[in-house]
């Protein structure tokens, strides 16, 4: 499977590329403009990887400017995106605590 994240804060926006066992990650300033930033993420990602679009099955986006984005197969908040990635990694964890950069 290949699948994209990104996640479009306020001061970055971060992006993955998952394909098999391998990834690829970017990292770039969001500026004024979250629905572009976003674009650019997938953009980097791609030419990094080597994927074409058509072979990405699916792209989710969270952060601040993720209602700005508009290619996305699924919008999920960052408290959902912050709980399941720390019960991935350490389930034994409760409380998660979010300084964002807004």
């Amino acid at each position: 499977m290949t699948g994209i994240g990104i996640d479009i804060g306020s001061i970055a926006t971060k992006g993955v590329l998952i394909k098999d066992q391998s990834y690829y990650r970017v990292i770039l300033p969001t500026g004024w403009n979250p629905r572009a930033a976003g674009h650019e993420a997938i953009a980097k990602l791609l030419a990094l990887s080597g994927v074409e679009r058509h072979g990405v099955e699916s792209v989710v986006v969270t952060g601040y400017g993720r209602v700005a984005f508009d290619s996305a197969d699924r919008i999920v908040t960052e408290i959902k995106c912050h709980a399941r990635g720390v019960s991935h990694l350490y389930p034994e964890v409760r409380t998660i605590i979010d300084i964002g950069g807004q």
